[in-house]
């Protein structure tokens, strides 16, 4: 299978026309927009509740055979969550990368000045810092 993060396929030459399309519509529409809906109304509630089964198990109170089968059900689970990492990476970073290049360009600002922008931007991070200076 390979290392997660180290697994690279060319694509084949005839697909590069058909890709570049691609690329072209999810700028248009905006396709991050839609898979940032599906990630909070599907996907997140889904793996959180996942993890919360997982981590609801006492594996002190399992047989050899059970935990075994509990074993396999993280091992799944965690594949199941690396694809779904990379599934939504690009929703997370094209808007932002697409941002850095296009300002960038205008103001002449390198990248490191740019994502200033961004802090406190994420309500994530917002509640993070409020809590961590209490």
């Amino acid at each position: 299978m390979g290392f997660a993060y180290k697994i690279v396929t060319l694509a084949p030459e005839t697909d590069i026309p058909s890709r570049f399309e691609r690329a072209a519509t999810v700028f248009e529409t905006k396709y991050w927009r839609e898979q940032l809906r599906d990630w909070d109304a599907t996907f997140k509630p889904a793996a959180i509740k996942a993890h919360r089964d997982i981590q609801s198990v006492d594996p002190d109170t399992l047989s050899d055979a059970e935990l075994v089968a509990h074993l396999l059900r993280c091992r799944d689970h965690h594949a199941h969550m690396l694809y779904q990492h990379m599934r939504f990476t690009a929703a997370a970073i094209v808007p932002v990368g697409d941002f850095l290049a296009h300002v960038g360009d205008w103001t002449g600002l390198p990248a490191s000045v740019l994502l200033g922008l961004m802090r406190g931007t994420s309500p994530y991070r917002r509640a993070r810092q409020r809590s961590s200076t209490g």
